[in-house]
């Protein structure tokens, strides 16, 4: 009795992590027939591309989508960061931290905290201003002077928010 190895197949995940690329976009390459051994499918039929089988030109199509993704320069939002989707970023951090502040600007929590309240907000947001003096002292010593330009006009525009 003999027992035939079973051909080689790969999954969306399976796609996804050697190409690079997230699966929900390996999901509308195969709904549009663009992967090697998948052809055009509407919304609802998509699940019946996978598993594809193993296949040269399927294995080109994933070494061709690693290599442009390791060309592939970051995409930049509109203050400079780099977004990548694979990684944590601060960006979303950030900015759930500056909706609170000014939820309570707003509804008056922060006008009406007392001196305790105050200081603990502050003793809270200590680690962030660390990490961000860090930062500071790092482009201060940089010798790319439009850089330091930036951050001297980071700086001025913080002075004036403070104030």
């Amino acid at each position: 009795m003999s027992h035939s190895a079973k051909p080689k197949t790969f999954s969306r995940a399976t796609l996804a992590k050697e190409s690079g690329l997230h699966p929900r976009h390996i999901t509308r390459l195969a709904q549009a027939g663009v992967i090697p051994g998948t052809k055009s499918l509407s919304r609802s039929h998509y699940s019946r591309a996978f598993p594809l089988p193993d296949s040269p030109d399927l294995r080109q199509w994933l070494e061709d989508e690693k290599s442009k993704k390791r060309r592939a320069r970051p995409k930049i939002n509109r203050s400079g960061v780099p977004i990548d989707h694979g990684k944590d970023n601060v960006v979303p951090h950030v900015g759930r931290i500056e909706a609170l502040i000014r939820g309570m600007e707003r509804d008056g929590t922060l006008a009406n905290a007392d001196v305790g309240q105050i200081y603990m907000l502050h003793r809270s947001l200590l680690p962030v201003v660390a990490i961000h003096a860090k930062l500071v002292r790092r482009l201060a010593g940089t010798a790319n002077e439009k850089t330091f330009a930036r951050l001297m006009a980071d700086m001025e525009t913080l002075k004036g928010k403070a104030g």
